[in-house]
């Protein structure tokens, strides 16, 4: 999937305003192994915060993040992988990082070992790029949270939904159309979930993805969705090559 493709799946999953864009997308580190695993750490939800030197990104020309702003972090390899949303943003002295700030960075157990490690890899990056780190060197350090990941073709719904994260179903008052298939108490007078029942019966995860699609009777069956052939066949473009 390109970053474009994910980037609109966001979109789509959230209602945003088409117009609605994002600031970069990139991945941590400057080798595959720790790209890979601080990207686990941010999906996991243990990685909530990076930090940078202030000096390396007026050099490079890079703007701070803002509050607010959209960004897309990839793999090594640069595949999307989730949309972070930038919930905070503080300049401050090396030194003057405490635990209690760091450890939002879901990487090390003491203040100790990130100052450790973050001396190290800010010294390398100054001598490549030509500042001096010292103790009192300004950082920046940003908070952000997870506000969309890509998820697996089995957990998207027949309807083009995704019950991770769903209040109801984190309160234990629905189980969920996939989990009981298609018999959760949103649908209990009925007995079965109707589009649960023809995606099945038509051998696909959701409608988006079938021959028939869209059918005449997908509107009144998902009657709660005004926009539903838009964000199925948005989904259909990103999920259209896998099986299910």
């Amino acid at each position: 999937m390109t970053i474009d493709e994910f980037w609109q799946s966001f979109l789509l999953a959230t209602n945003k305003e088409p117009s609605t864009t994002y600031a970069d997308s990139y991945y941590f580190c400057a080798d595959k192994q720790s790209a890979n695993a601080l990207l686990s750490l941010v999906l996991a939800g243990k990685k909530r915060a990076t930090t940078s030197c202030l000096a390396a990104c007026e050099i490079e020309g890079e703007e701070l993040s803002r509050v607010g702003e959209y960004s897309i972090l990839t793999d090594w390899d640069g595949d999307p992988a989730c949309v972070i949303e930038t919930t905070a943003v503080a300049v401050l002295p090396f030194n003057e990082v405490t635990f209690g700030i760091c450890k939002r960075e879901g990487e090390d157990d003491s203040l100790e070992t990130w100052r450790e490690g973050h001396r190290r890899i800010f010294t390398a990056e100054g001598r490549q790029l030509g500042y001096e780190f010292t103790e009192t060197t300004p950082v920046v350090f940003e908070d952000f949270e997870v506000v969309h990941q890509r998820m697996p073709l089995s957990m998207i719904t027949a309807c083009g939904e995704c019950c991770v994260g769903c209040g109801k179903k984190a309160e234990g008052l629905c189980e969920g159309c996939i989990e009981s298939d298609g018999h959760c108490k949103e649908w209990a007078k009925s007995g079965e979930c109707p589009v649960h029942r023809c995606a099945r019966n038509h051998g696909v995860q959701f409608c988006g993805l079938c021959a028939e699609f869209p059918c005449g009777g997908l509107t009144q069956m998902i009657h709660w969705n005004p926009n539903v052939v838009e964000h199925l066949e948005g989904l259909a473009r990103v999920y259209g090559g896998q099986k299910k």
